[in-house]
């Protein structure tokens, strides 16, 4: 016999009521019982959340290996559709890439009324994420055909080849071009460049306006004083011709009683296209360079802001004479390194620089706007004058 102690709680206390005479293997047997049922309820549970683990990775494996064969299945579907669209140009470009071929070439001139075709030097050389690379065969330039395209080699399939045809050396006579680049995909392409006939001087007209209608070839500034010419114009008076106009530049003579030069920009509605000039040099030659040049075709005008001009404190105590002229912006050829060309020049980069694109223009004091006579100068002349 066994005596168990009933235990009864009260508060903080424990009391014993009583005992109970129970057989003793009785309590063993129970008590081994409930252990081996606790064990087998851990058992259990354990091996449900063990299997319950594999569920979710085998669910999850399965799910993430669908995905990837999807996902597979998508980009192999993609690539064919790539591969179907690709073009027989970038097909030889995957297959032939690094194969030397010829390139077929011809210019227009844009300012011609039928886009004709014209005999220009044009330049020829690769580039590489827009960067000049090499020239094509040599540094010198090719002068193209009028009536046929000619024929540029080595060119390298998968390369990028880019021409430029001019020649404007600051003379009356040239081409102003436009580089073009192609990325050679197959044998035997062709490229067709754009190139612009430049204006000569007597095409071009320029007036000075002492207000906005009429013209004056002179004006009188005292002690100090200042005056202002209401604007300066050019415009193309030929046909079939551009003028890529960059500026203006004044020249006075040694020892000027002018303090002070000016040129504003043109904010109207008249002027072809809004561009603001900025002087960029003083004194002797004062400079003003338009933000942007301005290619100017036929019949197309610009006109400027006020001409303003300031004197000395001793004034133009005698007649100084004064000129106006306008310039240009071209393509040139380096004379360095490995002679890349350049673009938006007023000179070349040479130690004694030469001006490239088309002649100066002088700008007229006073005459009529148009002149069958001379359509330069009209019945004026080239030189206006700061007066006593």
């Amino acid at each position: 016999m066994l005596l168990v102690g009933i235990p009864h709680c009260r508060g903080n206390s424990i009391t014993t009521l009583g005992l109970i005479h129970l057989p003793e293997g009785n309590v063993l047997v129970r008590y081994k019982k409930m252990e081996f049922r606790k064990s087998k309820m851990a058992q259990s549970a354990a091996v449900i959340a063990i299997l319950s683990l594999l569920l979710v990775s085998v669910v999850s494996g399965i799910t993430y290996f669908g995905w990837q064969i999807n996902k597979q299945t998508s980009l192999q579907e993609e690539q064919a559709q790539a591969d179907k669209e690709k073009t027989p140009e970038d097909k030889s470009v995957a297959s032939k890439s690094g194969e030397v071929t010829v390139l077929k070439v011809y210019a227009q001139d844009k300012e011609s009324n039928t886009n004709a075709q014209v005999a220009v030097p044009a330049f020829f050389y690769t580039k590489k994420d827009g960067i000049f690379g090499d020239y094509i065969g040599s540094s010198a330039s090719t002068t193209l055909s009028a009536t046929a395209s000619t024929s540029i080699s080595p060119v390298t399939i998968g390369s990028t080849v880019c021409g430029n045809p001019f020649n404007g050396t600051g003379t009356n006579v040239g081409f102003y071009g436009e580089e073009k680049c192609q990325e050679i995909k197959t044998e035997g392409e062709t490229l067709q460049l754009d190139t612009h006939t430049i204006c000569t001087a007597i095409q071009m007209q320029g007036l000075l306006f002492s207000d906005s209608t009429t013209t004056n070839a002179n004006m009188s500034l005292g002690t100090s004083g200042s005056n202002s010419f209401d604007h300066v114009e050019i415009r193309v008076n030929g046909t079939d011709c551009a003028y890529n106009l960059a500026g203006f530049y004044v020249d006075t003579i040694a020892a000027t009683n002018l303090d002070n030069i000016d040129l504003g920009s043109d904010t109207s509605s008249m002027t072809e296209k809004n561009v603001k000039i900025q002087r960029v040099k003083e004194k002797a030659n004062y400079v003003f360079e338009l933000d942007t040049p301005l290619m100017m075709h036929e019949n197309v005008k610009y006109k400027t802001g006020s001409l303003t001009l300031k004197a000395d404190g001793d004034g133009c105590s005698t007649s100084e004479a004064i000129n106006i002229s306008a310039f240009d912006k071209s393509s040139s050829q380096s004379a360095k390194g490995s002679r890349p060309i350049l673009s938006g020049r007023i000179e070349d980069d040479q130690d004694s620089p030469v001006d490239v694109g088309g002649a100066d223009i002088q700008i007229v004091s006073s005459g009529r706007r148009a002149s069958s006579a001379n359509a330069q100068n009209a019945d004026g002349t080239s030189t206006f004058y700061c007066n006593p």
